[in-house]
């Protein structure tokens, strides 16, 4: 009873840490990186590492000229 519970936590918690990795997005150097929520205009950032959450955020790059 307790190792299946186990399993059940340490999948719970592979699940989650897959869906906060998916949400890591780069933007490069040279580009601003623009962030939709449900397909509308949130904001705009800079370059670097930046979480989304997925299925709900998306980055779109634009570059900077």
């Amino acid at each position: 009873m307790f190792e299946e519970i186990l399993i059940a936590i340490v999948a719970i918690v592979a699940v989650i840490a897959l869906i906060m990795v998916s949400g890591i997005r780069k933007v490069n150097q040279y580009e601003k990186g623009i962030i939709e929520r449900w397909n509308a205009y949130e904001k705009t950032v800079d370059p670097g590492l930046r979480f989304v959450i997925p299925f709900v955020q998306r980055r779109q790059c634009s570059s900077d000229d």
